[in-house]
C-alpha cells in the first residue's frame, strides 16, 4: 500500500551492527582513562618534588639567616676568643672542620700569629710553611680562597684530608689569613662552599680589625688618664711650692705685718 514505510531491521540486529562502535568508544574511554591516571600520578610526583624543593629551600634560607646573625656577631665582636670560635661554628655548617685558627701578620715580617691560643702548634706550623712557599702571598694577592693538600697525610697514604687557606681583607688589604684543616675532599668542594668561607672569613676581618681598633682606643685612653695624673700631680706640687715659697717669705719677714 501507498504510503506505507518499509519495515525497519531488528531491535537485534540494530544492536549487533552497532556493538562494534560501542566497543571501540569503550576502548577509547579506558585509554583516556589510562592517560588522565598517569597524568594526575605525574602531577601528584611533581607536588611532592616541589613540596620537598620548598622544604629544602626554606630549611637553607632559615641556616642562611643563622648564619648572617651569627656572622654579624663576629663583625662587632671585641674578644679575639669569641671571633675564632663563632668563626669555627659558622664554617662546620659549611664544610667539616677537624681544626681551624686565624693567623695575623706581624708587621712586616715574614711570620703570622695566631689570633686564638686554642690552635694547635701543627696548624700554626702549616701557616708558617705556606707563608715561606709563596702561597699565602698568592692568596691575599689574589683575593681567592684554596684548597691544598696536607702532605703528611699524602705522603703517609692514610686518608686525605686537606687545608683550606682563606685569606682575610680590611679595604682590600691582606692582615692574614683564616687556615682550615678538612677532612673533605678537593673535588667535594663547590664553588659555594668557596664562597661562604670567603664571607665568612670577611666578616671575621672586620671582628679584627674592630677588635684592633678598640684596643689601640683603650690604649690611648689609659695613656690619656696617666698624663691626665701627672698633670694633676705637677699642678699640685707646683701649688705646694708655691705655697710653701709663701710661708718661707712670712716666716723671714714677720715684721711686715705689722708695720703695715
Amino acid at each position: 500500500m501507498k504510503g506505507e514505510r518499509p519495515p525497519g531491521k531488528p531491535p537485534l540486529q540494530l544492536l549487533e551492527d552497532g556493538l562494534p562502535q560501542f566497543e571501540q568508544f569503550i576502548e577509547s574511554r579506558e585509554s583516556y582513562i589510562k592517560a588522565l591516571e598517569q597524568t594526575i600520578q605525574v602531577l601528584k610526583q611533581e607536588n611532592a618534588s616541589i613540596n620537598s624543593s620548598n622544604l629544602a629551600i626554606r630549611s637553607s634560607i632559615d641556616e642562611l639567616v643563622a648564619m648572617q646573625r651569627l656572622s654579624n656577631t663576629i663583625s662587632t665582636a671585641l674578644e679575639p676568643e669569641f671571633i675564632v670560635s663563632a668563626l669555627i661554628e659558622l664554617t662546620r655548617q659549611v664544610i667539616p672542620v677537624i681544626e681551624s685558627n686565624i693567623f695575623l701578620f706581624e708587621g712586616k715580617t715574614n711570620r703570622a700569629l695566631p689570633l686564638s691560643s686554642k690552635g694547635s702548634s701543627r696548624l700554626q706550623q702549616e701557616a708558617q710553611e705556606q707563608i715561606e712557599a709563596g702561597i699565602v702571598d698568592w692568596v691575599i694577592a689574589e683575593k681567592k680562597t684554596v684548597v691544598i693538600p696536607d702532605l703528611e697525610y699524602m705522603m703517609a697514604g692514610t686518608s686525605s684530608k686537606n687545608f683550606v687557606i682563606v685569606p682575610l681583607l680590611v679595604r682590600g688589604q691582606g692582615i692574614g689569613i683564616y687556615l682550615v684543616h678538612t677532612v673533605k675532599s678537593q673535588p667535594e668542594f663547590s664553588n659555594q662552599d668557596l664562597q661562604l668561607l670567603s664571607v665568612l672569613a670577611n666578616q671575621a676581618a672586620a671582628g679584627v680589625e674592630n677588635w684592633r681598633t678598640y684596643r689601640q682606643l683603650m690604649k690611648a685612653n689609659e695613656e690619656l688618664k696617666a698624663s691626665q695624673a701627672q698633670i694633676v700631680q705637677a699642678a699640685k706640687m707646683a701649688a705646694i711650692g708655691e705655697l710653701a715659697a709663701g710661708v718661707a717669705h712670712e716666716i723671714k719677714n714677720p715684721l711686715q705685718v705689722l708695720l703695715l
